[in-house]
């Protein structure tokens, strides 16, 4: 079948003939690099037990490889003229552990993205949510010029965060994982040649790429749906922390009859709330820190989400039984649940290598 762009196509192809050595039967393009010193591969002025690859050249690597037809791969030819006391076999594996590197440093960009990206989406709708509840009105006791300037920032600086998430999301690809995934996918052989073009070491790349070590997918599932549960109970916590402080001269205004017995009840459930609005921060930073798989808090998780389940699930029946609307609850209840299983996911995924490791 020809495809939708098949002049396109055919004269992409044809600039590609032009510049390199191509199979179109297999569809492999042979793609030569050619350094005088092995020096010029590796990273000569680090001091390394073995020999290192520049990984910078990956991204000359990719950029090349990008320009081919999707459905071509490239078989990759390294000549060194000089490869000096440093043995081929060491070059190749420095150029796989730099793949290798190259992946994890991939996927700690990307989490860091991610995790900005949350933080980012929660300011905006905090400040939003500030603005929605005229909190700026009752804090800062502004004239009306005033708390219009004051809501024009907010507003601004709202949007300023939001769209800084989308633009983190969609249009800031990490470039080492970018990388990593293109040679992962375009990438068939790879080989060392010497100065007369004789192969001495070549192995295929996707072997190579194979021993990379990467997550299950149900440990990632799990990940991100307590980074997505987690910001959603760590929002719910700071803006309940918000509004509670914003109404907490109320809790000490009583009827002069009720005296202090109203103050201790209104204490006692001002203390209740505040309990409540630290769980519910705590339970979403633990979340969010067992996505990053940093800190110690990570090992609540479990616990905070059985504990979720079970006073949404309360909630929900409460609201039932009241006639209220359930549709808050019900979402309550399905964020607590996936939270629940995320974390679950994550425990029955936990390498048990690294268990013994830490005990």
């Amino acid at each position: 079948m020809d495809k939708v762009d098949s002049k396109l196509h055919r004269r992409q192809v044809a600039l590609m003939k032009k510049r390199f050595d191509v199979d179109e039967v297999n569809k492999v393009v042979k793609l030569d690099l050619s350094y005088d010193d092995v020096n010029e591969v590796l990273q000569s002025n680090i001091d390394t037990y073995v020999p290192t690859f520049d990984r910078e050249k990956f991204g000359k690597i990719k950029e090349v490889i990008s320009e081919f037809p999707q459905e071509y791969k490239a078989d990759l030819n390294i000549k060194i003229k000089d490869y000096g006391e440093v043995k081929p076999t060491e070059v190749m594996d420095g150029f796989n552990d730099a793949v290798e590197l190259t992946h994890y440093s991939g996927n700690k960009e990307y989490k860091k993205k991610w995790v900005q990206i949350t933080f980012l989406l929660i300011a905006g709708i905090l400040l939003l949510n500030i603005m929605a509840k005229g909190l700026i009105e009752n804090w800062l006791g502004l004239s009306e010029t005033g708390t219009s300037v004051f809501k024009e920032v907010f507003d601004i600086t709202s949007w300023v965060f939001i769209w800084e998430a989308v633009s983190l999301m969609f249009l800031s690809p990490s470039e080492d994982r970018t990388i990593s995934l293109t040679l992962a996918h375009r990438l068939r052989h790879v080989a060392f040649l010497d100065k007369d073009n004789k192969v001495l070491v070549q192995e295929d790349y996707r072997d190579s790429y194979a021993d990379t070590a990467k997550e299950r997918k149900l440990r990632s599932v799990g990940k991100y749906a307590l980074l997505i549960t987690g910001a959603a109970f760590f929002a719910l916590g700071v803006s309940n922390l918000i509004t509670f402080f914003s109404t907490l001269p109320t809790y000490f205004v009583v009827d002069a009859e009720d005296g202090a017995i109203a103050i201790i009840f209104n204490v006692v459930m001002a203390l209740i709330s505040l309990s409540i609005i630290v769980f519910e921060a705590l339970g979403g930073f633990a979340a969010i820190s067992a996505f990053t798989g940093k800190g110690r808090m990570y090992r609540t998780v479990l616990p905070f989400g059985i504990i979720a389940v079970i006073i949404e699930g309360l909630a929900l029946a409460a609201y039932a039984f009241l006639g209220f609307s359930l549709v808050m609850p019900i979402i309550g209840l399905i964020v607590a649940i996936l939270y629940v299983l995320g974390a679950i996911f994550l425990i029955v995924t936990k390498d048990k290598e690294s268990e013994k490791v830490s005990e």
